[in-house]
């Protein structure tokens, strides 16, 4: 008689990934530096000033309302425009929705001021880190929240990414779902940061996470530039002008980019 052995479940690199904390994503999948990439830091100073800037990487669920609304803000300010243009519209409440999905990580930049040092900056960060890990064992819950704290932390929130590891067409990819500057720091390099980090964050997820995808809408010129600039291509997944029936033309108004992992 054959003794047939259980199989181990594979566990997908993608689902391990969701199911770290915070504070163990920043250290298996950001901390750990990829060739030709700016690495992580909890920090950035605007060149050619003495302006410090915190970056704190969280989920959603480890972020107050009031952070998350500044976040809104300032997609807002930066893409309101370019929603209305569209067939997908402004929605706000569907935008709310969307930005508190589970397994987004948000990285985020916060203004520290004018002179600050790397280790004060560090201690911040600190400090939010072992605010996450006892939300994480409070099952998500956020906890008691100093709201003057949270009301001047959240007014100092002046861009951000998220992402998430996930499948896109079967593949299993980083997919940005936002990258936001507030006008004040647009130019000032900040947005290649912060982009860099998605590649960090798929290249150190490893096989078979093949690539960073991201949507944009065609009528944002200049973000097309930036992406193209930063090596993103028009994925095989865009939509292109078709024609359906009785006629009719259909003419995509956004476009989805990806940017292969380098290994």
């Amino acid at each position: 008689m054959a003794i047939l052995k259980r199989r181990r479940a594979v566990t997908s690199p993608i689902d391990t990934a969701n199911k770290k904390s915070d504070a163990e994503f920043v250290k298996d999948y950001l901390e750990l530096e990829v060739p030709n990439t700016i690495p992580w830091k909890t920090s950035w100073t605007r060149p050619g000033t003495s302006e410090v800037y915190s970056i704190r990487l969280a989920r959603p669920a480890n972020l107050d309302e009031a952070t998350l609304e500044a976040c809104y803000t300032l997609i807002e300010t930066t893409s309101r425009g370019d929603y209305e243009a569209s067939k997908l519209r402004w929605r706000p409440d569907h935008k709310r929705q969307e930005m508190r999905l589970p397994d987004l990580r948000y990285i985020i930049v916060r203004r520290v001021g004018h002179g600050g040092s790397v280790s004060e900056t560090q201690e911040v960060n600190q400090a939010d880190e072992a605010t996450n890990e006892s939300d994480n064992s409070n099952s998500g819950n956020n906890g008691t929240i100093d709201t003057d704290q949270t009301a001047a932390s959240a007014e100092d929130v002046c861009a951000f990414t998220s992402l998430m590891p996930t499948y896109e067409e079967g593949h299993a990819v980083v997919y940005c779902y936002e990258i936001h500057v507030s006008p004040s720091l647009q130019g000032s390099g900040l947005g290649r940061v912060l982009l860099g980090f998605q590649s960090i964050v798929a290249h150190n997820l490893g096989p078979p996470v093949e690539k960073v995808m991201l949507t944009c809408f065609l009528s944002n010129e200049r973000a097309l530039r930036f992406y193209k600039h930063e090596g993103f291509m028009t994925d095989a997944s865009a939509p292109t002008t078709r024609r359906l029936r009785r006629g009719k033309t259909f003419v995509p108004d956004y476009t989805i980019l990806s940017k292969a992992v380098e290994r």
